[in-house]
């Protein structure tokens, strides 16, 4: 795969919008593990060793996933174990940790490329929906299109995640993450304000953020240094190691 994006400029953002600290930490060994192609188990052996070593805010879905396997389940089966258990897996998790694939996949690479890696731990193809929408929007801001071309580009590809509605949530459920998110940054003028006003919204939910750090960043195209500056913020881009 071609790299096409700048991972400093796209770490960059989801830190700072990444108050907790998993989502830009499991962003970063996707980036990390990315090769000529998706290995899925490449992929998925580095989120497990990084929990084993002390990784943290994985979600519940990555961590039973793990925990499942760990008990001698096959990937699939410890992903639809857990989904079976759970009542559903249409978490925004795979969203949050795609934006590698920006670095190294044009687009028409990036939805297969999203929903393979959310089969990783989210059974529900709502997940690796989401998370394809995502990279198609951080791409797209990152290339200029207006913000009407993108709605109507993603409600067209992506129906099931009713892209246009108006309905702001704190949860996690990823289709009302994507719409929450879109929100604060259509909304705004700068990098400093989008991120702002949505971390005003969640409060101590880490959704909407991190989408909104990541877009913003393609969007402006700068993440402002004091953006950074919080206790969860790793020290650099490359400062997770692949175990």
């Amino acid at each position: 795969m071609e790299r096409e994006m700048d991972w400093d400029l796209l770490w960059k953002g989801l830190a700072a919008g990444d108050r907790n600290g998993g989502p830009v930490r499991l962003a970063t060994l996707l980036y990390q593990s990315i090769g000529d192609d998706l290995s899925e188990r490449k992929t998925f052996d580095s989120y497990t060793n990084w929990v084993k070593n002390g990784g943290f805010d994985t979600g519940p879905t990555m961590y039973n996933v793990i925990q499942n396997h760990q008990q001698g389940m096959s990937i699939s089966d410890a992903v639809y174990t857990h989904h079976k258990n759970s009542g559903g897996t249409a978490g925004i998790g795979p969203a949050h940790r795609s934006a590698g694939f920006l670095c190294f996949a044009q687009e028409d690479q990036l939805v297969e490329l999203a929903m393979r890696e959310a089969k990783l731990t989210h059974w529900d193809p709502i997940a690796g929906q989401v998370s394809a929408a995502s990279l198609l929007i951080s791409l797209y801001l990152y290339e200029g299109r207006s913000f009407s071309v993108i709605t109507d580009t993603i409600d067209q590809r992506f129906p099931m995640l009713e892209f246009e509605t108006q309905v702001l949530s704190r949860g996690g459920y990823a289709p009302a993450v994507l719409r929450t998110a879109w929100h604060f940054l259509t909304q705004s003028t700068s990098f400093f304000d989008a991120l702002e006003e949505s971390l005003f919204y969640a409060g101590s939910s880490n959704y909407c953020p991190v989408l909104v750090g990541l877009w913003a960043a393609c969007l402006y195209k700068d993440v402002p240094d004091i953006c950074l500056e919080h206790s969860m913020c790793p020290p650099d881009s490359q400062s997770i190691a692949v175990c």
